[in-house]
């Protein structure tokens, strides 16, 4: 598994996604200087993965401008998050029912569905459960994840993402539950 995840096509949809999501990122952001001296960091990234010594890097507390208090992925963890993302969706088992996810029909899909099944009449809406992803056990979650997953690097990787950290004016806090792969 950790050769399909240092595929270097796949390293370079990675890093393209990484471009395209962070292009109005301000000009202090690490992701310049990644873009700058990508040819220099992809060959060191696909080192660290081989060698089981990439290790992500506390997440860092961001006010938005709205007020919105974000924890930000280095841009290369996002990178590596990405690369997750892309090679465990092909390992992972998925319920049709998962409409959020590609090649699932969508939200949109979704709502047109259930009014189909129970006519007009019906509203829906959208909802996510406060803190239930804070609620999910890491250890469990990994022993559920290896039953799928027998790369011990690739666990190696995952375990460091569910345990990570978040620094917040030279404090770090370490994260005991939480568990969303999503990497901005």
């Amino acid at each position: 598994m950790i050769s399909e995840l240092v595929d270097s096509n796949l390293i370079e949809e990675a890093y393209l996604w990484l471009c395209k999501q962070r292009k109005h990122f301000p000009v202090n952001s690490d992701v310049w200087d990644v873009r700058f001296h990508w040819n220099k960091v992809k060959p060191q990234l696909i080192d660290e993965l081989l060698s089981n010594q990439f290790y992500f890097r506390p997440l860092q507390k961001v006010t938005k401008s709205t007020g919105e208090i974000i924890h930000l992925w280095t841009s290369i963890d996002s990178v590596v998050l990405k690369l997750l993302s892309l090679v465990l969706q092909r390992y992972l088992p998925c319920s049709k029912l998962c409409t959020h996810l590609k090649g699932h029909g969508g939200s949109k899909h979704t709502v047109t569905e259930i009014q189909r099944n129970f006519g007009g009449n019906t509203f829906v809406f959208r909802t996510d459960v406060k803190s239930y992803y804070e609620s999910i056990n890491h250890e469990i979650l990994l022993d559920k994840l290896s039953v799928y997953i027998k790369d011990k690097m690739v666990m190696n990787l995952l375990s460091q993402y569910v345990k990570r950290s978040v620094e917040s004016g030279g404090l770090l806090k370490d994260i005991k539950k939480a568990f969303h792969l999503v990497a901005r």
